[in-house]
């Protein structure tokens, strides 16, 4: 395998206290990246900057609500500030859902998770653009498979992957004169902490839902990071990591019917419910 040495580069990581965004910081602290870690949980944010630094790297953690414009602005010049400039910005950040969408109180979920998916991508993609043309920098978005296909209960987080696949496969064009290349990765199941984050209607976590996903079928989040940067350092388009994403991908493609069927039989009729008690509408 290439041995990459990333101590002259800069990566901003968005969603970097956990899953995928923490890892690929790990991965990077061991080349010897700089690194600046984003994401709203201060503390967990420290932890990982820590473990970075043991590992050879040089880390700053920057607590920010991406989907906030002027926290992302500030993010990218203190990143600026710190290091010099960026070479690398690794859009991550973001949540999911498994609900019925007739089922949502209001459109507030979708509309948070709108935020934080999709124009918070793009509000960090926006502020760090001017340096990353200086260095001719790499855009990493990880999106997700949903980008490409589509399910029941993710019409947020699905609207949201879809939305972000537009803006950034339309972005890789423009920015081709000034050599920023643009990834766009498509992971599938991976084996992160995110399947007990899942919001369900009431906006609460939902259980059992990593029980959903066969075990065939889950990719360690180390072997998906390592696919990532492969992905990023050789300025590849895309990155599918899992076989099953990429049949995924290809079947819905080819025979859409026969996606949407599968989906009917192998998923739940409905959606897992939170356990949380639900507030009462005092409204009416």
């Amino acid at each position: 395998m290439t041995h990459w040495d990333d101590s002259e580069n800069v990566a901003v990581i968005t969603g970097a206290s956990s899953g995928i965004g923490r890892e690929l910081a790990l991965q990077a602290a061991e080349r010897g990246a700089s690194l600046v870690l984003v994401s709203r949980s201060a503390a967990r944010l420290a932890e990982v900057a820590d473990a970075c630094r043991q590992r050879g790297g040089q880390a700053i953690a920057v607590p920010t609500d991406v989907g906030n414009p002027q926290q992302c602005q500030q993010m990218i010049k203190q990143a600026v500030k710190t290091f010099g400039g960026i070479d690398y910005l690794i859009n991550n950040a973001g949540f999911t859902m498994f609900a019925r969408f007739s089922e949502l109180p209001s459109p507030e979920l979708i509309e948070r998770m709108t935020r934080v998916n999709y124009l918070g991508s793009v509000y960090c993609t926006y502020y760090a653009l001017p340096y990353l043309r200086q260095r001719q920098g790499r855009v990493v978005a990880v999106i997700s498979g949903a980008g490409r296909m589509r399910g029941p209960f993710s019409t947020g987080y699905g609207g949201s992957k879809h939305a972000m696949r537009g803006f950034f496969e339309s972005l890789r064009v423009e920015l081709k004169p000034d050599r920023v290349s643009v990834t766009t990765v498509y992971p599938g199941f991976i084996d992160t902490g995110i399947y007990d984050r899942i919001e369900g209607a009431d906006g609460h976590p939902v259980p059992g839902m990593k029980e959903i996903v066969p075990a065939f079928a889950m990719m360690s989040v180390e072997r998906c990071c390592r696919k990532i940067w492969t992905a990023a350092r050789k300025r590849k388009r895309q990155s599918v990591p899992g076989l099953t994403c990429r049949l995924g991908i290809w079947g819905d493609f080819m025979f859409p019917g026969l996606t949407e069927f599968f989906c009917q039989r192998m998923l739940p009729k409905e959606p897992p419910r939170s356990q949380r008690p639900q507030a009462l509408d005092t409204s009416a």
